[in-house]
């Protein structure tokens, strides 16, 4: 399988091993330890903060989509996005140090690990592209289905190193929810 496979063991302890530099004892006023002995901030919390990232989506999306229109083509609306992206990133890890980047080489990481970039690339060219079209809330709904439906079946199989939940019939119900709700933002 091209190394695309990965056990959930090993998924697990390097999510132990990054979420434990990420969030250090402490950092969060509510925390719970699970059965590994790995202590973790809230669900709660953890679930807004997840609200909270995913309002800076459509916000990144109006931004890019103002500066391709603007520009004449949405790759300079991602060139902007990007390098702003890196500029931001160089400074935070200069500042905070997280992790040691010689561990990279060391790893053995599969090639496909070295390609999220290019995913980033195809996302932020679609958002600037399709934005004006579509609509920030039709497109951005239209990309959540698809991270779910991906998500769903990478995850039904244990694709790249995630985790094996399957696709149950509450976890297609849900998909069909998305769907639904993609076609209500469309129509109305």
């Amino acid at each position: 399988m091209c190394g695309l496979q990965t056990s959930a063991k090993q998924h697990t302890r390097r999510a132990a091993r990054v979420s434990r530099d990420a969030f250090p004892s402490g950092a969060f006023p509510g925390r719970e330890q699970d059965t590994a002995g790995i202590t973790w901030p809230v669900p709660w919390f953890l679930m807004l903060v997840a609200v909270l990232m995913g309002t800076a989506i459509p916000l990144q999306t109006a931004a890019n989509s103002r500066l391709g229109l603007a520009a004449g083509h949405p790759a300079w609306a991602a060139l902007v996005s990007v390098t702003l992206t890196l500029l931001l990133l160089a400074a935070f890890v200069l500042l905070v140090r997280p992790g040691h980047v010689a561990a990279l080489a060391r790893a053995g990481l599969p090639w496909w690990t070295w390609v999220g970039g290019a995913f980033g690339l195809v996302y932020l060219l679609g958002l600037a592209a399709l934005a004006p079209r579509l609509g920030t809330a039709t497109l951005l709904s239209l990309t959540v289905l698809g991270q779910l439906l991906a998500a769903g079946v990478l995850e039904h199989f244990g694709w790249l190193g995630l985790p094996h939940h399957p696709l149950t019939p509450g976890r297609v119900l849900g998909l069909a929810l998305v769907v639904a709700g993609v076609v209500l933002v469309r129509r109305f």
